[in-house]
């Protein structure tokens, strides 16, 4: 038990430090891109406002997306530590576990693809069209359109929605947790790509959904500091 207790203290430091930069990174990444392009209203903005925005907000621009592709690469260390701490109390709520990990690897990784498109293709997109040397329209939108759903549908939509969704399960099969796994359900659905599935869903969805993500994050620290004192 004392063993068990000494594993969970070292562990759980570390997932909730986890958390806490994947929590500082991303509102880095949010009021860095917001004061500088208007972020998130801006990845729907068409290349003749977007482009200048870019050049004339180049470093700020760069620094915020990487803020960004910190917190979502620390998805993949901080899952993989929740299923390692949480307890899986059978066979079923261990696999979920392994699945919502897995998950979070696929969401990580394609919002890294998407972010990656404004740190290095758009700005030469920018610089070309500044240049007056090209018409980029056409592959801003093609760049945009493919990149952007893979960042915005498959990994903050989708996988991490089904990350949320298997979390959900497991802790519930594990028969603990179960508000924890409510909010999960719950966040997992306003995460869903809803702009994508209708017509007429506000910009502001997407900050919201956004949010409540942050939410989850320090409910689950908060399971953590619970379970260290049980």
């Amino acid at each position: 038990m004392k063993e068990s207790a000494n594993r969970f203290d070292g562990a759980g430091i570390t997932a909730v430090a986890l958390i806490a930069i994947a929590l500082i990174t991303y509102l880095a990444a949010f009021f860095t891109l917001n004061g500088a392009i208007q972020w998130p209203a801006s990845l729907r903005y068409p290349p003749d406002k977007m482009l200048p925005l870019l050049l004339e907000n180049q470093s700020a621009v760069f620094r915020g997306y990487y803020f960004y592709l910190i917190s979502s690469l620390l998805l993949i260390p901080l899952m993989h530590m929740t299923s390692l701490l949480l307890d899986q109390k059978s066979e079923l709520s261990g696999l979920l576990m392994r699945s919502a990990a897995g998950m979070a690897v696929a969401s990580a990784v394609f919002r890294a693809l998407g972010i990656i498109r404004w740190e290095f293709a758009m700005p030469y997109l920018a610089n070309l069209s500044s240049g007056g040397t090209a018409d980029v329209s056409a592959h801003f939108f093609v760049l945009n359109e493919y990149a952007g759903k893979v960042g915005e549908h498959l990994g903050v939509g989708l996988s991490a929605s089904l990350m949320l969704v298997f979390f959900g399960f497991s802790l519930l099969a594990g028969r603990r947790g179960k508000k924890l796994a409510i909010l999960s359900f719950v966040v997992a659905f306003l995460n869903l790509p809803m702009r994508d599935y209708f017509v007429g869903v506000p910009g502001w969805y997407l900050t919201a959904a956004a949010n409540f993500f942050l939410v989850w994050l320090i409910a689950v620290a908060a399971s953590f500091k619970i379970r260290a004192t049980q």
